[in-house]
């Protein structure tokens, strides 16, 4: 379950009506990441899904002050080129030294403040910046002087917020919409504890969800030509689609759901397209193969083209290949761990086969067609082998001795 910070207005800053429209970006925190104060943030973050990142201030440890790079107007410069070039907007920056640092005891907790409000001026980072108080302990819930404290440095922070134009949030369960609060949420843990470690597939999977939840989807440009299909067959499809857009982060998201609609009209059209063939073979089996093959060949340049208006040529490339169960990567890598030896003219060779069996594959009208596809084209490569002096069936023993020694299996 994802933990949500809301950056709520302290009653000391004034808080004003100025927030009223109900959209949410959705950011990750740097730190979170394992990206605080790295170049690398951006792209993680546009990689997850998120529209932006909170900028930590740096680590702080028993340090006076936060171990800042950002304070080099080289580095800001640096680090704004890449979130712009990127298009991952700067939502906030945060103070996360205080979760291990205690506010009421940091003596230097004011020139802290005033580095964070310039580095936000020098990064155009927005107005928020964030001040965790878990360093402080749950000891000033009961201790009246620790408390007293506090609340004295709060304000003082305050006040200084203010004159610069910043504001400070706090942790808080507070209802968004009773808020009226519109602006960032930022994701600051979430971890399926089966892969604790993966980063992107933890990160993107929230990111994506709470924008599902908190932000209406526009009407994809892509329409969805499912009129007069059977729903069950839609929802099929739908969930094929879906295995493409889960690849890219990108299910919940308006670039995703025209994604999606691309790929499932391709299976849509493929449908047609053969249903058309097996009718026609009733009455002209090689009319209907000549007709089928036609089709076939001028839809399959148009799928490519109406996904190059959403993605690069490598991303229509994890496009064909999801379509296409992997094939060519799980292929191509039983072959060279198998034949460590192969040259790399040899292993050039063989990627050109696969994918040029992708190709087909894609057109192809079931599951089992495609891995038919494939099979001719592993045989086609099993004959260059073996033509290039390789003995397969030693190879393959070999092999398979290599890999129940390291404890898999083939």
């Amino acid at each position: 379950m994802s933990k949500i910070r809301v950056f709520l207005l302290l009653f000391l800053l004034a808080a004003t009506d100025i927030l009223v429209a109900q959209q949410y970006q959705v950011g990750v925190c740097d730190w979170m990441i394992l990206k605080r104060q790295k170049l690398g943030e951006f792209s993680r973050a546009q990689e997850i899904g998120a529209d932006g990142v909170e900028l930590d201030m740096g680590g702080l440890g028993q340090r006076a002050a936060f171990d800042n790079q950002l304070r080099d107007p080289r580095q800001a410069r640096l680090f704004k080129h890449v979130a712009d070039s990127l298009g991952v907007k700067i939502g906030a920056m945060a103070m996360s030294g205080f979760y291990g640092q205690s506010l009421a005891k940091k003596d230097s907790y004011m020139e802290m403040a005033a580095d964070c409000f310039a580095t936000m001026d020098r990064m155009g980072s927005g107005n928020v910046v964030f001040l965790p108080l878990g360093g402080s302990g749950n000891d000033w819930t009961t201790d009246k002087a620790l408390r007293k404290e506090i609340v004295k440095r709060l304000h003082a922070l305050g006040e200084a917020a203010v004159k610069n134009g910043k504001v400070f949030g706090i942790d808080t369960p507070a209802l968004l919409d009773q808020l009226k609060w519109s602006g960032w949420l930022f994701v600051e843990r979430s971890r399926d504890t089966t892969m604790v470690r993966n980063v992107v597939a933890n990160y993107s999977n929230n990111v994506n969800y709470l924008k599902s939840i908190f932000n209406s989807l526009p009407e994809p440009e892509v329409k969805l030509n499912s009129e007069g299909r059977d729903p069950k067959y839609v929802e099929t499809i739908l969930g094929r689609a879906k295995k493409v857009t889960d690849e890219f982060s990108q299910t919940y998201t308006p670039m995703g759901q025209n994604l999606r609609n691309i790929v499932a009209n391709r299976y849509f059209e493929l449908n047609d397209i053969y249903a058309e063939r097996d009718s026609l073979k009733k009455t002209d089996k090689k009319l209907a193969e000549a007709v089928c093959d036609s089709k076939l060949y001028r839809s399959h340049f148009a799928f490519d083209a109406s996904l190059a208006k959403y993605l690069d040529p490598s991303r229509i490339e994890r496009v064909k290949n999801v379509m296409t169960y992997n094939v060519v990567k799980v292929t191509y890598d039983a072959q060279c761990d198998m034949i460590p030896t192969l040259k790399p003219e040899e292993k050039q060779q063989i990627l050109i086969w696969l994918k040029e069996a992708r190709e087909l594959a894609i057109d192809a009208e079931s599951s089992n067609k495609k891995h038919e596809v494939f099979g001719k084209y592993k045989g086609r490569i099993n004959n260059y082998l073996s033509k290039r002096g390789y003995d397969l069936t030693k190879e393959r023993e070999a092999w398979y001795e290599r890999v129940k020694a390291r404890g898999g299996q083939l």
